[in-house]
């Protein structure tokens, strides 16, 4: 076989698979660039609503936080401003603590409208303390220690649910500590302002101590030397949107 037909032999015999080789090729490019256009598309809709679902998180949280802090605000709205009015009144002298009677109305009427105000309570730089809280079957039970020269007397009232006095014992042993030395009093003097305290409060007529929140607030006289501090509680209670307060 003369050399030209030796070529002509050869191109036939190897063009085929040269030729399939080269559509082979075509093809895997055309796969790989579909596969890649279709990364990209994945990865950029992927991104797009991952970062649509961040924001609208954000937004819902956002809301949630409004709504909860509206909520928390409103519920501690009565806490805040009795606080704030007691402490108004007894600045300026218009009730004062030494006269009882005056001062036991006075304590239930901060409280008695709001369930979940729990107790007032009144405690000086002597150690004296004035204790009102809310007792069983809707009545009140409030605690009375002076501080005299070393002596130490102490005498409970109980109320009813009107306010009316339905007994008095001055003969009692003191159920609480000094005033001086509770969370209360120790924080509202130390930060000479209105102070929240959290923390368990005493036992009421053998009831459960309960988790709750303190409105505590010194009060001053005109040289401003401390008088006392004045608090208002209120009990944590559950609820289906969040968790209420109280002492």
């Amino acid at each position: 076989m003369d050399f030209k037909n030796k070529l002509i032999h050869e191109i036939s015999t190897y063009w085929p698979k040269k030729k399939f080789s080269i559509r082979l090729s075509i093809l895997s490019i055309v796969l790989i660039l579909l596969v890649g256009v279709s990364l990209t598309i994945i990865g950029i809709n992927y991104f797009s609503v991952n970062s649509i679902l961040i924001k609208s998180s954000k937004n819902h949280l956002t809301q949630a936080s409004s709504r909860v802090a509206e909520q928390v605000s409103g519920y501690l709205s009565p806490l805040n401003s009795n606080s704030l009015m007691a402490h108004r009144i007894l600045d300026e002298r218009i009730v004062e603590p030494g006269k009882s009677e005056n001062f036991t109305q006075f304590l239930y009427a901060l409280i008695a409208d709001n369930e979940y105000l729990s107790g007032a309570y009144w405690g000086n730089t002597q150690g004296d303390l004035y204790w009102f809280n809310r007792g069983k079957d809707k009545k009140f039970v409030e605690e009375i220690i002076l501080r005299e020269s070393g002596n130490v007397k102490a005498s409970l009232r109980k109320l009813d649910s009107e306010g009316d006095m339905l007994s008095i014992d001055n003969n009692i042993t003191p159920s609480l500590k000094d005033p001086r030395l509770r969370p209360w009093y120790q924080q509202a003097q130390t930060g000479k302002k209105l102070t929240w305290v959290i923390y368990q409060f005493a036992s009421i007529e053998g009831q459960r101590p309960q988790l709750g929140i303190t409105a505590a607030q010194p009060v001053y006289d005109d040289t401003g030397n401390l008088r006392g501090v004045f608090g208002i509680d209120m009990l944590f209670k559950s609820n289906s949107s969040f968790s209420y307060l109280s002492y």
